[in-house]
């Protein structure tokens, strides 16, 4: 699970800082990145909690929200 999210944290970051097609990403990815964060949300709470690090998965979750309002 750690292995998906840190993927997922480095698609966020790439698309996030324009270093990679951000619509291509959106294209592949969008579905499965929406599902991802509604089933592990729960999860990344816990990690954050017990961890004391309210910045895990952040950018994964910033563009989560930001595809969730593109609804293309």
């Amino acid at each position: 699970m750690v292995t998906v999210l840190n993927f997922y944290e480095e698609l966020a970051i790439a698309a996030l800082r324009n270093t990679a097609d951000e619509d291509r990403l959106y294209a592949f990815f969008a579905g499965i990145i929406q599902q991802s964060a509604t089933c592990l949300e729960g999860w990344i709470k816990s990690e954050r909690a017990i961890d004391n690090e309210p910045d895990y998965y952040c950018e994964f979750l910033k563009l989560v929200a930001r595809w969730a309002a593109w609804k293309k």
